[in-house]
């Protein structure tokens, strides 16, 4: 009997012999941006400057420190512009079209991002949503929630001084993707929160992820219509111990319905199609289900049998050669234009080391939400590295060999014939077991494994921003040709696929 996990995994999976023809409604394309109506906004300051550290020692930890306890103005009006700012504008169809500074599935931008905040920083204590579109925060609640929102996660270890949550808002995606869209919307919060992370660590504030916590009441705080906006993951963020301010919690603190101008406003489409499948598996994987043992080694579960084949390196002959982490989050695209150009080894171990960090079990405080994706590589066209089709043991920094020759032409058949990708260098694979994910955590185990590949996949597109080469990932594949390629057992799925490599003019 399929659980609720496997049901809508498989159920929306792609056929070449079955695709459904579909046609995109423009006069009712979701709206790209949230707004909310009566509202006053607090407008965030220009930026002055940003963080001139590289991608490497923002994703070390490495010289970034703030002098204050908490974050001011200017620190989250940088924080938010390299999470989910606009970062470059160009014409498309005779109408502007806005870059982001993380990747989105169809550049449909379905995620949000609220700020829950103590109090201090030249901002009052409140419940706050971010305006992409104006850089603005506009207030939802007054108060310190900071707290209420600690104890909603259930959580052991030290409270947080600030929350970012990350939404997604349903119909942005399913407009085009429609009962498979929960997938991408999950993998774009990945990115996000990806993108998030890093910017509160370049402000010089530690912090880690969290996916587990109350959905019904994180929803209730930030007034959401769940079946159209949720809450998918947050960002504790930690002060840095300087210049200590006591943060209490407000007494008497209630929680009251927030009025239908707010919940409404998760509303993007006046003909908006409610998918039952993703609701379905959201709900399914509300409960929290304490994890079924220690952190799981995904490759293992894969049906392979790969063998030895090296370290990773850390090469920092490199460094001098890269762009800022700040030029590379500004400079970031999904850049595909691949040419047939190998690229270096060295490019190649950059981009795995950082895969690596990002899946150190530090980034959860110890959760191991990171070991719900085994990290594959298919090698074409790398210097000193053989074609052929690789693991990535993310702890012990390895590489294993499951089988030797070129076969990234036949992943770009998989890939919906998309044949731009057999000229990419590298293709970087994000893979799991659905019946491991189950046993482990349950329905939400899905959300964990989703949002990792984005995460990490957004490590690959930061990585190859930094080395000057191109980066674009895919979500849509056949998916079963996929597991077939690759020798995945039945109950395995490849879900992301992120192409790196030299582009023309790069």
């Amino acid at each position: 009997m399929k659980t609720f996990l496997q049901d809508y995994h498989y159920g929306t999976e792609y056929d070449r012999q079955g695709m459904e023809p579909h046609f995109l409604d423009w006069a009712h394309q979701p709206v790209p941006y949230k707004t909310y109506q009566g509202i006053a906004p607090v407008h965030l300051p220009e930026i002055s400057g940003l963080y001139p550290g590289s991608l490497r020692q923002v994703y070390e930890g490495e010289g970034f420190s703030s002098s204050e306890n908490v974050p001011g103005l200017e620190d989250l009006s940088r924080i938010l512009y390299l999470a989910n700012g606009l970062t470059g504008k160009a014409r498309q169809g005779g109408a502007d079209f806005y870059f982001r500074s993380a990747p989105s599935a169809g550049a449909l931008y379905p995620n949000e991002i609220y700020l829950v905040w103590p109090g201090g920083g030249g901002l009052a204590p409140g419940v706050f949503h971010y305006g992409v579109h104006n850089r603005s925060l506009t207030p939802l609640r007054t108060g310190n929630f900071v707290p209420a929102v600690h104890a909603f996660a259930e959580d052991e270890k030290s409270g947080p001084i600030a929350v970012f949550f990350v939404s997604g808002i349903f119909f942005r995606s399913a407009w085009k993707y429609r009962k498979r869209a929960y997938r991408y919307v999950l993998m774009d919060a990945g990115h996000v929160m990806e993108s998030l992370r890093l910017a509160v660590r370049a402000a010089g504030f530690s912090c880690r992820l969290v996916y587990a916590f109350d959905d019904a009441a994180v929803n209730h705080l930030l007034g959401f219509d769940p079946e159209k906006e949720v809450s998918i993951g947050c960002v504790y963020v930690y002060g840095s111990g300087k210049g200590a301010v006591e943060l209490k919690k407000s007494p008497g603190l209630r929680i009251e319905v927030l009025p239908e101008s707010i919940r409404g406003a998760s509303k993007t489409s006046e003909r908006e199609i409610r998918y039952h499948e993703i609701l379905d598996i959201h709900r399914a994987g509300s409960d929290i289900v304490p994890p079924a043992g220690p952190p799981v080694d995904m490759a293992a579960c894969l049906g392979l049998l790969p063998v030895p084949f090296g370290a990773v390196s850390s090469p920092d002959a490199l460094e001098k050669q890269l762009l800022s982490y700040a030029r590379t989050v500004s400079a970031r695209r999904s850049r595909r234009n691949f040419v047939q150009q190998p690229m270096h080894s060295d490019q190649l171990a950059f981009m795995v080391d950082l895969i690596c960090r990002a899946s150190d079990v530090s980034t959860d405080g110890g959760q191991g939400y990171s070991s719900a994706i085994a990290v594959g590589l298919l090698v074409g066209n790398v210097d000193g590295t053989p074609p052929g089709f690789y693991l990535v043991d993310v702890r012990l920094r390895r590489l294993h060999r499951v089988f030797e020759g070129n076969v990234t032409g036949e992943m770009a058949a998989v890939s919906l014939d998309q044949q731009w990708l057999a000229n990419a260098g590298v293709q970087f694979l994000f893979m799991t077991n659905l019946d491991v994910l189950d046993r482990q955590w349950g329905a939400r185990g899905y959300r964990y494994a989703m949002l990792t590949a984005g995460r990490l996949g957004h490590a690959v597109y930061l990585g190859a921003t930094a080395l000057g080469l191109g980066a674009c990932g895919i979500g849509a594949i056949y998916d079963g040709e996929a597991r077939r390629l690759l020798g995945l057992n039945p109950s395995s799925s490849l879900v992301y696929v992120v192409a790196a490599g030299v582009i023309k003019g790069g």
